[in-house]
């Protein structure tokens, strides 16, 4: 205002004149125009937003015991639990100004007159969900703000409604007798609050009080102490072999294990009911003395909760190392049996729903000669098990059967395969039974399967065969679901022909073609040895081109080349490199040169399909040239073989 203004000039103009700063100006607290007022330190407009996520998960110690509750976790920046609100005033106090933060007198008001003016629908947030603390705050005199500002901490509760979003409206009562004015225009700060996430409790998670247990050495004095709920007592190892055991009798399902006022790292050891021993980690600990340790599935060593969780008899207890460690408290957290829903599966030889035998032709190396050969992948002994996540507590009928005709075109048409139903000749199938006793976790016996080896490894034609097995549980009435992913078993059966396909051709005559500037002291007669360790060498330039023809004009299918790299006279390089090719057919004529690209030098020999370049005609000579890039030099190969169709 004009006044203000006016004020504020003279004033400025003033200190001016008496050689001093506005900012070391002490300004009459009976001025008009000093007022004190409250706001964020990163929020002018007195508005605090806060997003957060909730995280039902916290543990915390309160009044000495273990208590569960809902986080809720900051999702913007800067901003986290804990909201600064400072007292200020306009101008330096000439005394100190101190007032008391509260919720507003009016916020039920304030609320629905925020909402009305901004269209928005936030509640009220309840007392249950913050603290102020310190609510009291003081500008000193000679300064603008409190040193110590007031401080609101919102509280991990497991009450918290994701979704929905609250404020909660501020103000500042400074302290009777205070001479300066408050703000009436900067006297209410919201904090705004908006959280996601749905709302999770621990209903599904019990806490174990008073275990049996005992100190494996020592006193059982001693060992009561970690089990007593009573944080003012403690446990303490004589002994670095001194540990506690805690025994669970039939069994948990155990979430976590919760160290109170743990002063040293512990080792936390398991034994399920099945009588496996697993240790489950060596504890951390931190400024607070609390660790909490997420009972991690053994088996599967995932870093994450069990799931499936692990029945639990026993947990120990151990000093990493040293004596005179001391443990207030344990706590352990189970998962109500009542909210678990076991489920079946089914697996061959493990977890897998489909196996696979193959033979398939192959290359292969017969001393220092390329030869056809046979590979074959792939068991032809499989078993398939029933299995459950969760024990349960009555007997689980499980069954398996060979599937129809029907099954496999269902697999085509899902998978874009050909197979077929494999023929009864091929397999033989021993039990059918799949059951899994009360308390077990898998049945006790297989479903076993056994393919005819000796048959499909001398079939002499290729095919493709599938093998489809429907599985089935029966758990009596005991609420247990099906993993319908795992009803079905497929066993794949894949035979190339027996033998090779190809057969392989000697050229009669071979040669290096006419002006060729340079011949290997190792020589052409080096490129048909089957040797690997006799090469042939490309030379200097590209009319080194090595020829090979036969008696009788074949219908060439594939070249095949062995160790192709480049050579030095010491040593041999894997650089990429071409193939390039050129036909003289039974007719006299010649094809264009075709070129390959080989860029894996590190195998032994690379097939070169030429099938398609022959327009029906048949071959008299092979022209062959090998290079990368326009260079000749030194680039060879220990062996070159030509094979046509049988």
């Amino acid at each position: 205002n004009m006044k203000y203004l006016a004020w504020a000039g003279a004033a400025a103009v003033a200190a001016l004149l008496a050689g001093c700063s506005k900012d070391d100006e002490i300004v009459d607290v009976s001025d008009q125009n000093q007022r004190a007022y409250i706001a964020s330190r990163f929020s002018p407009n007195s508005e605090i937003n806060y997003k957060g996520t909730l995280d039902a998960s916290n543990l915390y110690i309160a009044d000495k015991k273990l208590e569960l509750g809902a986080d809720v976790t900051a999702s913007n920046g800067y901003l986290d639990q804990n909201f600064d609100i400072f007292l200020r005033t306009t101008y330096k106090a000439e005394t100190p100004v101190s007032g008391t933060l509260a919720v507003a007198a009016d916020a039920e008001e304030l609320v629905r007159s925020y909402n009305s003016s901004h269209q928005s629908d936030y509640k009220l947030l309840d007392p249950s969900y913050y603290t102020i603390l310190p609510d009291r705050a003081t500008v000193e005199a000679g300064q603008k703000e409190c040193t110590t500002p007031f401080n609101v901490v919102l509280k991990g509760n497991n009450d918290w409604l994701g979704g929905n979003s609250f404020i909660l409206p501020l103000s500042c009562t400074l302290d009777s007798g205070t001479t300066v004015p408050m703000s009436e225009s900067a006297n209410i700060v919201y904090l705004k609050v908006s959280v996601t996430g749905e709302k999770t409790t621990y209903t599904d998670v019990l806490l174990v009080g008073k275990s049996e247990y005992s100190a494996a050495t020592g006193s059982a004095a001693t060992g009561s102490n970690a089990v007593d709920e009573n944080n003012e007592t403690a446990w303490t190892n004589a002994n670095e072999d001194e540990c506690i055991e805690v025994d669970f009798g039939g069994g948990i399902y155990l979430s976590r294990v919760c160290l109170v006022g743990v002063d040293s790292p512990m080792y936390v050891y398991l034994q399920t009911v099945e009588d496996e021993d697993f240790p489950l980690a060596e504890t951390n600990f931190g400024t607070s003395y609390n660790t909490h340790i997420y009972a991690y599935n053994p088996r599967s060593n995932s870093g994450a909760p069990m799931d499936p969780y692990v029945r639990v008899k026993k947990v120990r207890l151990q000093f990493a190392e040293g004596t005179g460690h001391s443990l207030d408290d344990v706590y352990f957290l189970k998962v109500d049996e009542s909210t678990i829903h076991p489920q079946a599966s089914f697996g061959i030889n493990g977890n897998a729903t489909t196996a696979q035998y193959s033979v398939a032709q192959q290359f292969s190396f017969n001393g220092n000669a390329l030869t056809f050969g046979e590979s074959r992948t792939g068991e032809t002994e499989l078993d398939i098990r029933a299995k459950l996540d969760y024990a349960i507590n009555s007997p689980l009928t499980a069954s398996c059967s060979v599937a129809s005709d029907a099954e496999v075109q269902a697999y085509n048409s899902a998978h874009s395969t050909s197979y077929e139903l494999l023929p009864e000749t091929y397999y033989q199938i021993t039990g059918r039974e799949l059951n899994i006793a009360a308390g077990q976790r898998q049945s006790a016996s297989s479903v076993h399967v056994t393919l005819d080896r000796e048959k499909l490894d001398n079939l002499g034609s290729t095919q493709h065969w599938l093998l489809p097995l429907t599985c089935t549980a029966d758990a009596g009435g005991a609420d247990v679901t099906v993993n319908e992913a795992s009803t079905t078993i497929y066993i794949q059966v894949d035979i190339a022909a027996s033998g090779s396909s190809l057969e392989q051709k000697t050229p009669s005559d071979y040669w290096l073609e006419e002006g060729t500037a340079y011949i290997s002291s190792m020589g052409i007669e080096k490129a048909f040895d089957s040797n690997r360790t006799t090469i042939f060498l490309s030379g200097f330039n590209e009319a080194t081109v090595i020829a090979a023809s036969f008696d009788e004009a074949i219908d060439v299918a594939e070249v095949v080349l062995v160790n192709t790299r480049f050579y030095s006279s010491s040593y041999s390089y894997y650089f990429p490199y071409y193939v390039s090719f050129s036909f003289q057919y039974d007719d006299d004529s010649y094809s264009d040169w075709t070129e390959w690209y080989e860029p894996d030098t590190s195998q032994d020999y690379v097939r070169l399909d030429v099938s398609d370049q022959h327009n029906g005609r048949k071959v008299k000579t092979v022209y062959t040239q090998i290079n990368y890039e326009g260079s000749y030099y030194y680039y060879g190969a220990a062996d070159i073989y030509f094979y046509v169709k049988k």
